[in-house]
């Protein structure tokens, strides 16, 4: 009797044999295709990234490029500043010079006055 068994279980066995192979081979393909399915996904992610990355990177190359300008602008207003500065300084110096000469001129004028005037 257990033999019968045993003879009907082995029948069954080699009966679902294919299906079990069949499934086997089936749950194969189907991760593949996840795995083929994930890394395509990863991969189109990374290479978004790179994508941002290098834009990032050319935006980066123009902001230092527009620093430096904006830097040596910067610098040729600071060198006119201190002309125009140095300038506004002489021309004090010249118009308080003029001041004083002016006075000089009057007193000796007023002196030639008197002078003139007091000869009696």
């Amino acid at each position: 009797m257990l033999a019968v068994h045993l003879k009907e279980a082995e029948k069954a066995k080699q009966k679902l044999r294919p299906q079990l192979l069949q499934g086997e081979r089936n749950v194969i393909r189907a991760a593949e295709k996840y795995s083929d399915i994930l890394l395509t996904t990863i991969n189109e992610d990374v290479s978004c990234a790179y994508v941002a990355q290098r834009q990032i990177e050319l935006e980066l190359r123009n902001v230092e490029r527009l620093l430096v300008a904006n830097a040596n602008q910067n610098a040729q207003w600071m060198t006119l500043l201190d002309r125009l500065t140095r300038e506004l300084k002489e021309l004090g110096d010249v118009s308080n010079w003029l001041e004083h000469l002016e006075a000089a001129a009057t007193e000796i004028n007023e002196i030639s006055k008197s002078l003139h005037v007091s000869p009696v």
